[in-house]
């Protein structure tokens, strides 16, 4: 059950856009000379009046404790990583010490916590979560991913556990740029940055704002 929202949060939010946004208390005192100083008829024109700065103010303070949760999200994922190209019939702890073992990496089965199928079948295949003892290693498999080099038969891919929020900005980015510059569109240590040329200073994505003045910029 979620939690009702806390009245404290909207009598703040009130106090706020009372105390920083002047022409709204002018328009408040205009409303109740205009009814001759009569405040129950003014109530409807007030709240008509105050809806829009409040329900501003209430959506900004909601996503900076999204965007603190999803943090906390991506901390608890930052051992993890997705597998695909693992067969339903194989050990998945095995098979990703045989994937590391293309990148020139050192993985025992013991630096694996767990791993396991995860996901619905499409067309028989089903990716594999693994979780790491060792944040290090996850950098290092990720890291030496490029390297990898494919046994005859077989294609693997290996990527980051990312939360829901930062896959849905991911591929709301992708959508938005050319086939051309998809790729400039990644996602690194759980967070989905753009580069706008190869070489330019990357552009960190966490709301959908972000993207939004990205894509004037590049318009």
């Amino acid at each position: 059950m979620s939690k009702p929202l806390d009245p404290s949060s909207i009598t703040s939010a009130i106090k706020e856009c009372l105390q920083t946004d002047s022409n709204v208390v002018n328009d408040i005192k205009q409303i109740v000379t205009n009814n001759d100083g009569d405040f129950t008829k003014s109530i409807n024109r007030i709240a008509e009046l105050l809806t829009i700065p409040i329900t501003s103010i209430v959506t900004q303070r909601l996503e900076q404790l999204e965007l603190k949760i999803d943090d906390l999200e991506r901390r608890s994922r930052s051992h993890n990583l997705h597998f695909h190209g693992i067969k339903e019939e194989e050990n998945p702890k095995e098979q990703i010490v045989e994937i590391a073992k293309c990148m020139n990496v050192e993985l025992t089965k013991d630096d694996i916590e767990v791993a396991h199928f995860t996901g619905g079948v499409r067309d028989g295949k089903r990716g594999v979560i693994a979780c790491f003892y060792s944040r290090e290693m996850c950098m290092e498999l990720l890291k030496k991913r490029k390297k990898l080099q494919q046994p005859q038969g077989r294609k693997y891919v290996v990527f980051e556990d990312c939360t829901q929020r930062t896959m849905g900005l991911y591929n709301k980015m992708r959508t938005k740029v050319s086939d051309a510059k998809k790729f400039h569109v990644y996602i690194r240590n759980g967070r989905v940055l753009y580069r706008s040329e190869l070489k330019s200073k990357a552009r960190l994505i966490e709301t959908e704002k972000d993207i939004e003045e990205i894509i004037n910029i590049v318009e």
